[in-house]
């Protein structure tokens, strides 16, 4: 359901880069031809759309942001399992680094990264090497996708409002809306893919955890 969701999220940021791009299109019209009555009726039409798609993304995302922190705390949880001991976060933190102020720019992506480190399959279980195994680029991508795009509400509700403003200052405020609804799609595949790479880390590390403790099984008695 997860990964629907980043799907979703990432059809949902390019219908608002399209959008967007339609009402830039009639501010264009308006700057060359004056405010007439047809190019306002059609603004205005085009500011209704985009606060739909405004809503409809934020809906999105707070569904999404509860889904991702469940599945980081029960990957946190599986990191206890799979014998990473000492981490610098707990299952815990999986809610409270999400919701603390300016903490929630960092804490998350360094839990992630130790989420992955603790999936490395060939640092044996108990081992605190773990805690120094290879970051992930992938992780610190998404990351830095996900806080350059984490303004697309802001800025495309900045050009939102009626033409009270110069054209100027609306025309810039969507266009960083556009760029912030590109960086969403990228942030949105991202985090499929970390997720999705993630547990399947997690569960090979099972596997070769569980092959290693058959093997110190001793043998059966002879029969």
């Amino acid at each position: 359901m997860l990964t629907g969701l980043f799907v979703f999220n990432a059809i949902l940021a390019v219908v608002t880069a399209a959008v967007i791009g339609r009402r830039l299109s009639i501010l264009a019209d308006i700057d060359d031809q004056g405010f007439t009555r047809e190019l306002l009726t059609k603004d205005a039409d085009a500011v209704d759309i985009v606060q739909g798609v405004v809503i409809t993304i934020g809906g999105a995302v707070l569904v999404t942001g509860v889904l991702v922190i469940i599945w980081m705390w029960r990957a946190a949880k599986n990191n206890q399992a799979l014998g990473r001991e000492r981490p610098r976060f707990g299952p815990g933190w999986a809610i409270g680094g999400w919701l603390i102020p300016i903490a929630n720019l960092v804490i998350p992506v360094l839990m992630m990264q130790d989420l992955w480190r603790g999936s490395d399959s060939s640092i044996p279980r108990g081992d605190m090497r773990w805690k120094i195994a290879d970051r992930s680029p992938l992780v610190g991508w998404w990351w830095g996708l996900w806080i350059a795009s984490s303004g697309v509400l802001s800025f495309a509700g900045g050009g939102n409002e009626n033409l009270v403003n110069t054209l100027s200052k609306l025309q810039s405020n969507l266009r960083f809306g556009v760029v912030s609804a590109v960086l969403s799609v990228g942030a949105s595949v991202l985090a499929l893919l970390v997720v999705r790479r993630l547990s399947q880390r997690q569960d090979e590390c099972l596997r070769v955890q569980n092959e290693q403790w058959a093997q110190q099984l001793p043998p059966p008695p002879p029969t």
